[in-house]
């Protein structure tokens, strides 16, 4: 059986800090995702030759909000994962998602996409 490896995403923008988040991110900052996103395509890019032999099975794009970020940089990244050949079939791909930065025709781009699984953390459910 050949190895099998995960990978996680940070996307660090979200339209505001929490209070009860201790992860890296950044409340707007929308004028520094296009470097981020360029930064992040470039190593995936790179690191593609060293994932060999392993497959990719899991896929997990966490925040900060990746769902303020945008489906079409979300799905601009996961089809580069998918171009180093590496990505398996049945993966399981996850994106995290407040209620509040994605819409149903996000959700269906990011599904026809090949993101499988949704995180809606509890706190989205909080109107305080």
């Amino acid at each position: 059986m050949e190895p099998r490896l995960g990978i996680y995403i940070h996307i660090p923008f979200c339209a505001s800090k929490c209070g009860y988040c201790d992860f890296y991110s950044c409340a707007g900052a929308a004028d520094r995702m296009a470097d981020y996103q360029h930064a992040l395509l470039e190593h995936i890019e790179e690191s593609a030759g060293r994932i060999a032999p392993a497959y990719i099975d899991t896929v997990y794009f966490g925040g900060g909000t990746p769902s303020f970020y945008g489906a079409a940089r979300l799905i601009e990244l996961l089809d580069a994962v998918k171009a180093t050949g590496r990505l398996l079939k049945r993966a399981e791909v996850t994106v995290e998602v407040n209620p509040d930065s994605v819409r149903l025709h996000d959700l269906r781009a990011l599904h026809k996409a090949g993101f499988n699984r949704l995180s809606i953390g509890m706190q989205s459910a909080n109107n305080d």
